[in-house]
């Protein structure tokens, strides 16, 4: 396996000045925060709005998987997409897909119905985040790729995490949910509608397929794979796990929040790291400590100021891992080989969401709760060899 960091020939048509620059990445990160927000809104409410109809959870699970099928089944047609019609304007057009989803799904709040409607829903967020993750590649210099990466990974999962605020607030029920979420998404689209002249632009061809890229470019692209089979794992079983561990009550949903507290700290400071040091060797300690943190449950109790501890680095490194994987791929891709890079990345990352949860529950109804840190210790492991 390779990751050569020659690079494909730059595309010079999307350079941009300073002004525009910073333009490009305020529009971008700020869309990217605010569409986040929804995320964190949807994915909590349409599974308890299903709940409360009585479906069961594993066709909840079925439903919720839509939405990576339609992320991967939409990349494959992004990059041919964005040299026809530019950056900015697919960019917008998936926010408009994740909008026109918002809207159906009250509309229609039947079972079978969302299974199309999030399959939609899937197709506008996978597009949303390879094309942002494309634009700032595109624009940053590389000698500030790591810590801007990191930043965009670090308001990215803040936006999630001030989803389920927001639902507290408004609640569950009827329109209101909804509502917030269709307004919020507008407003992602505002900064987008602005810089949109800034956007890069892509006219050549991308001269590699697409499944090419996991053998040229193992690093990058496999980060998404793991990054989605454990952080998925982490928000659907992290909550079981603790329960069986002790933690009792509304206790049990704690470690998911320091999880995603970690994600919102720590890819700072690798993405600060990897513009200091080689790349591939920064995503390998970061793949050695998510291994090793989690590993960390397997001796210590559930509650204890340790596991707390582990549990806050393992949520941190894990997002590391996805933000320093773009930041290898901007290295290496320029232009229309960038895009494919970027979708190829995320349909990874849909993956991974769709088989993480699966193996690791498997697991532990063979074996025992402790399945979960180990599955995601080898995961993490196994990772850290294909880097190194």
């Amino acid at each position: 396996m390779t990751d050569d960091p020659g690079g494909s020939e730059l595309d010079r048509a999307g350079a941009t000045d300073g002004n525009n620059q910073t333009r490009s990445l305020v529009a971008v990160i700020a869309s990217i925060s605010i569409v986040g927000m929804t995320f964190g809104i949807t994915s909590p409410l349409l599974s308890l709005i299903l709940e409360r109809q009585g479906v069961s959870y594993t066709l909840i699970s079925l439903n919720t998987a839509m939405a990576a099928a339609g992320s991967i089944a939409f990349a494959p047609l992004l990059p041919g997409l964005v040299r026809r019609f530019g950056t900015a304007n697919v960019l917008l057009a998936s926010i408009a897909m994740i909008l026109v989803a918002l809207v159906l799904l009250p509309l229609f709040p039947n079972f079978y119905a969302w299974f199309a409607i999030r399959f939609l829903y899937g197709m506008g967020g996978g597009a949303l985040f390879i094309l942002s993750e494309t634009w700032i590649n595109q624009i940053v210099p590389d000698e500030q790729r790591g810590r801007i990466l990191g930043l965009y990974v670090t308001v990215m999962s803040v936006g999630i995490a001030v989803g389920p605020i927001i639902l507290m607030v408004v609640g569950t029920e009827g329109l209101a949910p909804f509502l917030v979420g269709m307004s919020v998404v507008a407003l992602g689209s505002i900064p987008v509608i602005l810089a949109r002249r800034s956007a890069p632009r892509i006219g050549a061809r991308s001269t590699i397929s697409l499944l090419r890229y996991v053998r040229i470019a193992p690093s990058g692209t496999l980060a998404g794979l793991t990054l989605g089979f454990i952080e998925t794992s982490a928000l659907f079983l992290l909550p079981l796990y603790a329960l069986r561990r002790g933690l009792e009550g509304d206790l049990a949903v704690l470690p998911v929040t320091i999880f995603v507290a970690g994600a919102i700290v720590i890819p700072l400071f690798f993405g600060w790291l990897a513009d200091r040091l080689d790349r591939r060797t920064v995503l390998a300690i970061t793949a050695a400590l998510a291994s090793v943190s989690v590993t960390i449950y397997l001796v210590v109790a559930a509650g204890s100021i340790w596991f707390w501890i582990a549990t806050f680095v393992w949520g941190g490194t894990a997002t590391a891992i996805y933000s320093v994987g773009l930041t290898l791929l901007g290295q290496r891709f320029r232009g229309p080989d960038l895009v494919a890079a970027s979708a190829v990345i995320v349909s990874m990352y849909s993956i991974g969401t769709l088989v993480g949860p699966i193996v690791t529950g498997a697991a532990m109804d063979a074996w025992d709760v402790d399945a979960l840190p180990i599955v995601a210790a080898v995961t993490s492991f196994v990772y850290a060899i294909v880097v190194t």
